[in-house]
């Protein structure tokens, strides 16, 4: 799965660590939303500068889920539109699969 989403320019790939510092360990008050595959956590990146992300957690065991996380990564890969929220990186590590979008207040990632 590396190597696939790794080719280019486009997200970037985190670390399990940098990500559970950013959406403060999950913490309940931090879920913006829990959907179909999993969790969406607010995040705030230091990079420099702060950025506040949103922390798409997909759950673990779900076959569905992980099908849905490589396709997002690769499409966006591919894609940058105005009109879409933007992947900023992924992750998959100790077993967590972890999508980092750039924060859109009142915006599904659905």
């Amino acid at each position: 799965m590396d190597d696939e989403f790794e080719k280019g320019t486009g997200p970037k790939r985190f670390t399990y660590r940098e990500l559970i510092r950013a959406a403060n360990n999950f913490a309940e008050e931090g879920k913006l939303r829990e959907g179909g595959f999993g969790g969406v956590y607010k995040g705030l990146l230091n990079e420099g500068t702060i950025t506040e992300v949103a922390v798409k957690r997909v759950s673990r065991g779900s076959k569905q889920g992980k099908k849905e996380y490589v396709s997002e990564v690769k499409i966006n890969i591919c894609l940058r539109h105005r009109n879409l929220v933007r992947l900023i990186g992924w992750c998959h590590e100790r077993g967590e699969l972890l999508l980092v979008y750039e924060l859109m207040p009142n915006v599904s990632l659905d």
